[in-house]
């Protein structure tokens, strides 16, 4: 499945190496050019994150209502391969808690108790990121994830892709690429999704950008305060355990949430952001263990609100 993590952590659509810089001593020495074996490589970088996402009670057209509590956690390493080429690691977890009421038969067909509760997503990402030159970066890289349902059969929650694109600095404000997000899918065909990505100062103080699956528009109050609009594209994909009704079967959920946020730095390497805002669509998606869709519903507008925390080293 598209990790969860492929969730939040909308790093890898950034790839722009850290600049580097020329011994000094090598500079006083000589006119010319340095030479690159006096350069120092970029510091290892590591960050750490953790969030609280909330969905609040929306009904479902097939009756009842549902709402999901998230817990979100990871930590993202780069390591200098070269003066161009960094090697990056990240990891990531979701943990979903599914609050339901009166669907029991309906989400999902034959479970005659709650239809799913604690659900389990784990996504693991290695790749390259590198320079081309003054302007243009690359990155590639593999993952593989997993998402399951509490008592799932670990094997069967296993999906593997990969993660491909460019970055292009076209000015001193403007940063734009494009990338594929190539994976499997849980009982069906493989899932390809451009990923489109800009970096736009477009004023002092007003910035457009995106994120891995999220875009916002934010502006600078203070040098440690920026709020804005934002929106995000989610999809969450789990294997069912063997409890009677569509055994081993599989769920995908999909949400577009909407809102505003805050972000406050209380120190250089440190941000806390609150979201809040509303699910402009959402959607569950019901198959079973052969890949025959059983039915698909709608999910109703409802409220919703995030707390991330990202800590920089």
């Amino acid at each position: 499945m598209p990790p969860a993590t492929i969730r939040s952590t909308a790093a890898a659509l950034a790839p722009a190496l850290l600049a580097l810089a020329v011994a000094p001593a090598a500079a006083q020495l000589t006119d010319a050019p340095p030479d690159e074996t006096t350069e120092r490589l970029p510091r290892p970088s590591f960050s750490w994150r953790a969030a609280t996402l909330y969905n609040a009670t929306a009904g479902i057209d097939t009756g009842g209502e549902l709402s999901v509590l998230r817990i979100n956690g990871g930590f993202d390493i780069r390591l200098p391969i070269d003066r161009r080429t960094r090697f990056r690691f990240n990891a990531e977890t979701f943990q979903s808690f599914y609050d339901t009421n009166n669907v029991t038969g309906t989400l999902v067909p034959g479970r005659l108790s709650t239809p799913f509760d604690t659900v389990h997503e784990y996504d693991i990402y290695a790749g390259i990121e590198s320079s081309i030159s003054g302007d243009w970066s690359w990155y590639a890289g593999a993952r593989i994830s997993s998402g399951g349902e509490s008592g799932a059969d670990f094997n069967d929650t296993l999906t593997y892709g990969g993660l491909f694109g460019v970055r292009y600095q076209a000015t001193d404000t403007l940063a734009i690429g494009v990338g594929l997000n190539i994976s499997t899918q849980l009982e069906d065909d493989v899932w390809i999704i451009p990923i489109p990505s800009i970096d736009w100062q477009i004023d002092e103080g007003v910035r457009l950008f995106t994120e891995f699956r999220r875009i916002g528009l934010g502006f600078q109050l203070t040098d440690s305060l920026e709020i804005g609009a934002w929106g995000r594209f989610e999809r969450h994909e789990f294997r069912l355990n063997d409890d009677p009704g569509t055994p081993e079967g599989v769920v995908r959920e999909t949400r577009f949430p909407i809102g505003f946020f805050a972000e406050f730095q209380p120190a250089t390497n440190i941000s806390i952001r609150a979201e809040m805002g509303g699910t402009a669509f959402g959607e569950f998606e019901i198959i079973d263990e052969n890949g025959d869709e059983l039915f698909d519903t709608n999910i109703d507008t409802s409220f919703a609100l995030g707390l991330h925390l990202n800590v920089r080293f």
